[in-house]
């Protein structure tokens, strides 16, 4: 028997037989597409929108007809979501099914599992990241802090519309469109291939994707935190329409309680602060009901891999990825301005 003489230790392995290691093994080898998959859609997305800002800012006459008419504005963010970020996404998670590592069910079927418990109390943790987020805000401005994300919705909510189609229009753009698109993009083609590796690993996973494509500092906390609750709804659900109904429905919200405050003025923000409150406690006392009926909410199909830092080591330290993190890190530190 050949003993290991005292003081030998074996030689490091180079960064290139590690990464040949990993290749190797099969699901190494697709978290590590999904990864670098994500990344370059994430690219995709920031190229798109330079272009597009490019494109409109161009044109002074295009420009300003953009800032002054709400219903241009609303149409031109229309196509924005639309091209610059569906299609990035859609055509990555395309390619990366065609390679094999993303073949995985995005079901619409009917949802299954307690949705009447499920969606106040999804609702609830959304309005909380609402209110977190305003508290953020808060805060920083005591530190002598702005975003500029904040300054522009607080622009955006005094150029109410003054009209049932801009009213039906910008409806369609905040609530409609975002609740379609935003959960195919997120909790379709980026956590349906993930959850082969772990519902929490991938839940968790396009959650901060998620709040991190927001690329600001007022909706990317909120986003982190509604992502989880979307995410979570829909693995246990089984289906897109119950994130999806969550999402519009956490919108909706939105863009109701901004109507209401224009038209009445600090008697509608009353009424939209009593009535979101009211929904928190609802919600809360559903999500007590729901874990007293469900004593195994928290336990979530596992994944091939216990150790949860190789995972996200594996899906995270892709070069895309990490190119796509420092861009967005860029993003959002541009978003804070020192008053």
């Amino acid at each position: 028997m050949n003993e290991i003489p005292y003081g030998y230790y074996p030689p490091k392995k180079t960064l290139s037989q590690k990464a040949r290691e990993a290749l190797a093994d099969p699901a190494r080898r697709g978290l590590i597409l999904l990864g670098m998959g994500a990344g370059a859609a994430i690219l995709l997305y920031l190229l798109c929108s330079d272009l597009f800002s490019a494109i409109l800012t161009a044109d002074r006459s295009v420009y300003r007809r953009y800032r002054q008419d709400e219903a241009f504005s609303l149409l031109t963010e229309t196509a924005f979501t639309m091209f610059c970020m569906a299609l990035p996404f859609s055509a990555v998670y395309a390619a990366l099914r065609r390679i094999g590592p993303a073949r995985a069910t995005i079901g619409f079927g009917k949802p299954a599992g307690r949705l009447s418990l499920l969606l106040p109390a999804g609702l609830a943790v959304c309005l909380i990241g609402s209110l977190l987020s305003s508290w953020l805000v808060s805060f920083a401005s005591a530190c002598g802090l702005t975003f500029q994300s904040y300054q522009y919705a607080l622009e955006q909510q005094q150029n109410a519309p003054d009209s049932f189609w801009l009213m039906a229009l910008t409806a369609v753009h905040t609530a409609v469109l975002p609740a379609l698109l935003e959960e195919l993009v997120f909790r379709g083609f980026i956590m349906q291939p993930l959850r082969r590796y772990g519902d929490w690993f991938a839940v968790v996973t396009s959650a901060l994707i998620f709040g991190l494509v927001h690329g600001n500092m007022t909706q990317a906390p909120f986003a982190v935190l509604a992502g989880i609750a979307l995410g979570y709804i829909n693995v246990v659900t089984g289906s897109m329409w119950s994130n999806i109904l969550l999402h519009f429905l956490n919108n909706i919200f939105s863009v109701l309680s901004s109507f209401a405050v224009t038209a009445a003025g600090g008697a509608g923000l009353l009424v939209s602060a009593a009535v979101m409150y009211g929904m928190i406690a609802v919600g809360v006392a559903a999500l007590i009901g729901y874990t007293r009926c469900n004593r195994d909410f928290a336990r979530l199909r596992p994944g091939p891999y216990s150790y949860l830092p190789r995972k996200a080591a594996l899906f995270w330290l892709t070069p895309t990825m990490l190119l796509s993190l420092l861009l967005l890190a860029v993003k959002i530190a541009q978003d804070i301005v020192a008053r």
